[in-house]
């Protein structure tokens, strides 16, 4: 199926008897070597230098930063999705989606389509994978929250939604949609309080929001871009490091050395003395 226009075209997807959709193959690899919209968080991350307390001065990247754009640079030499781990209760959460979606389509009247890997209109390599199109300009974000964690948002803590303010921005971005309707879905709670089982916050599109995120995850595939291309430079610059005759060089000089009385070797933090 075809996402939109610009979008990557994605198989039909099988569910398994749980409903599982989003963790199929299909989707990883259609989304592999790309800025997601549920990372946009890490990419705009900054924190305080050592030392700095001031608000809006002394701030560096994020390791988390770091560590997403090392993500994206395997996938892109790999052309395989990296890093994907099986964690039982975020399955079980997400085997929730479905019925969160139907629970939000009943109660606010709204019928909801189910979409695939959304590519940006005009940033390569940037996209994100919505939860359902709701008519022709709104869209979904589904989160299956703890108890605990889903009544601070009926509490109105802030916190919250601002933990993945970044990740609805860039699904507004990538789907050009109006509107978005954030849903958290806990059944979790006792049918004593159901109405407490679903929240829904709706945020509308916000240009100067949009445009700040956009040149942020721009940057940051630039950075991505240019490690890329210093990698393969190094690699055809055919640097005798690169040579097997060279490593193999290294290598025999290595035990050479290795057999040499006398010789110490750092390890685990030690200083150990090699023996005749």
């Amino acid at each position: 199926m075809i996402c939109r226009l610009c979008a990557a075209v994605l198989p039909q997807t099988i569910e398994d008897d749980r409903g599982r959709w989003q963790l199929n193959p299909d989707w990883l690899q259609a989304r592999t070597g790309f800025a997601t919209g549920s990372k946009v968080a890490d990419i705009v991350k900054t924190i305080y230098k050592k030392g700095s307390t001031e608000a809006g001065k002394d701030r560096a990247w994020s390791a988390k930063r770091s560590h997403y754009a090392d993500h994206v640079l395997a996938e892109r030499l790999t052309g395989k999705p990296q890093g994907v781990k099986k964690i039982y209760s975020l399955e079980e959460r997400r085997d929730l989606e479905p019925e969160a979606r139907s629970a939000y389509a009943l109660f606010h009247k709204q019928n909801v389509t189910e979409v695939g890997f959304i590519h940006h209109l005009f940033i390569e390599r940037f996209g994100c994978s919505p939860d359902g199109f709701c008519g022709d300009d709104g869209m979904l974000e589904i989160k299956c929250l703890d108890a605990t964690t889903h009544l601070r948002l009926w509490e109105g803590d802030e916190t919250v939604i601002e933990e993945y303010k970044p990740q609805i921005v860039s699904g507004l971005s990538c789907t050009n949609r109006n509107w978005l309707d954030f849903v958290s879905y806990c059944p979790q709670i006792s049918d004593e309080y159901d109405y407490l089982k679903i929240y829904v916050r709706r945020f509308h599109r916000n240009e100067d929001e949009i445009s700040v995120l956009e040149c942020s995850v721009k940057k940051f595939l630039g950075e991505v871009d240019n490690r890329l291309r210093v990698l393969l430079e190094r690699a055809n610059s055919g640097s005798t490091l690169n040579q097997p005759e060279a490593l193999s060089k290294q290598l025999e000089d290595s035990i050479t050395l290795a057999k040499k009385p006398n010789v110490v070797h750092a390890r685990k933090g030690k200083v150990i003395q090699l023996m005749k």
